[in-house]
């Protein structure tokens, strides 16, 4: 079984559209007044209004890892700090930041089957 999508509720549907094409680079495939839908590879992640009574994500450890490239690994701090953002935490192989809704995002080149991992 493969991950089909991801659907985020946010409750500024906008300022979460925006990080996710123009800070971790996803593609709008489809956007109404009811959700934008981005293309990360073969998955899609919806944005949909979160309504008033739902909860924030703002303090919970849930989270969403993107793959990136080992060598580009290196360049993203830079990158974030320089857009204003703010790196949560780093691991070796992951970054770790909040979308604008709060929820945790990882950006991350760990290699699982790695020979070299304690997670193979």
């Amino acid at each position: 079984m493969q991950l089909h999508h991801l659907a985020f509720r946010a409750k500024n549907v906008a300022a979460t559209v925006t990080f996710y094409r123009d800070v971790l680079r996803l593609t709008v495939i489809k956007s109404d007044d009811r959700s934008t839908w981005l293309a990360s590879g073969s998955v899609v992640v919806m944005i949909e209004p979160r309504a008033a009574n739902e909860p924030s994500r703002s303090t919970d450890l849930d989270l969403v890892a993107f793959a990136i490239g080992q060598e580009e690994r290196r360049l993203w701090p830079a990158r974030l700090t320089s857009m204003g953002l703010t790196i949560e935490a780093e691991t070796e192989s992951t970054i770790y930041l909040r979308d604008p809704d709060g929820r945790r995002v990882g950006l991350s080149d760990f290699v699982f089957g790695d020979p070299a991992s304690p997670h193979r």
